[in-house]
C-alpha cells in the first residue's frame, strides 16, 4: 500500500496535469448545465460524460474502495 503522502501528491499532480480538458473529452461531454439540475436529474445522466470543476478536499482509501470528497466550483473559460 502506498503512503498517504504519495497518494495525495499523485492526486494533486493529476489535478494539475488535467487543468485544460482535451478536445476529444470536451466533444463527448454533455453541454453545460447547472450543478443543482445535474444533481436533481443524476439518474438521467448515467453513462454520459460530464465535465465539472471543483477542489479535492479529502481522499479516503478503504480496503475495498476509495472515496474522493470534493467541493464543486465553476470552471473557467478554458475549462480550468
Amino acid at each position: 500500500m502506498l503512503p498517504k503522502k504519495t497518494i495525495y501528491f499523485a492526486v494533486l499532480l493529476a489535478a494539475y496535469g488535467c487543468s485544460v480538458m482535451p478536445a476529444d473529452v470536451s466533444k463527448d461531454a454533455m453541454p453545460d448545465m447547472p450543478f443543482t439540475a445535474l444533481m436533481e436529474e443524476a439518474g438521467q445522466h448515467i453513462g454520459q460524460t460530464v465535465i465539472l470543476g471543483g477542489y479535492v478536499v479529502e481522499v479516503i482509501n478503504d480496503a475495498h474502495q476509495s472515496r474522493i470528497i470534493a467541493v464543486h466550483a465553476p470552471l473557467g473559460s478554458s475549462q480550468e
